[in-house]
């Protein structure tokens, strides 16, 4: 995962990571809120609690990027609800306000869904979710006209988001030879993936 690379050579990793990614998100897409919260522009995001599956997550990372960038909001007001702890540390300096979700297991989406929530970031790869979330009164998308955003962040930055795929164990460390398993790995990815080797 992207949001894994840095907190990775922190943690002092020896790591190599190549320009392979496995897939792509535009991430304009992901970002959903409550239609009862007040919240119209991205600004209105301070002071309110985003749900994730985790904050170090290529697509919650990608999106603190672009609304912090672009729209000049504040991260450090926004309060994120991970559903799970980072598997890595997280960086040394953070201000981020990060709190672990606990009771029944829910997806941000549902936590989103049911209020519990002013919004939620991150992979949807179910189409009953999306399903959900655009059949509900109670939600809506941040931007409305994600599609000519991630066009834009695309023309305009050169960004296309992508997700990390980690090989471990990619290289026979007596010998230096590149492991079979490793090269089907990265075998089968698409054409511009990031893998991010640990060495």
């Amino acid at each position: 995962n992207v949001g894994d690379v840095i907190p990775a050579i922190e943690a002092g990793w020896d790591i190599v990571c190549l320009p392979v990614f496995n897939k792509r998100k535009p991430v304009y897409s992901y970002l959903w809120v409550r239609a009862d919260r007040g919240i119209n522009t991205p600004k209105d995001l301070e002071g309110k609690t985003l749900a994730t599956v985790g904050y170090a997550s290529s697509i919650s990372t990608y999106t603190r990027g672009f609304l912090q960038r672009f729209y000049g909001v504040d991260l450090s007001k926004i309060r994120w609800l991970s559903a799970a702890p980072s598997r890595l540390p997280m960086f040394r300096n953070i201000e981020a306000q990060i709190e672990i979700a606990t009771g029944p297991r829910k997806s941000p989406l549902q936590r989103l869904l049911d209020g519990e929530v002013d919004g939620s970031t991150g992979d949807i790869t179910d189409p009953a979710a999306w399903a959900a979330l655009e059949s509900s009164p109670q939600v809506k998308r941040m931007f409305p006209d994600y599609q000519a955003l991630n066009q834009r962040l695309f023309k305009e930055n050169g960004i296309f988001c992508c997700a990390i795929s980690l090989v471990p164990d990619w290289m026979d460390d007596k010998t230096g030879e590149i492991l079979a398993a490793a090269g089907s790995a990265v075998a089968a990815l698409t054409p511009g993936s990031i893998a991010m080797l640990d060495n």
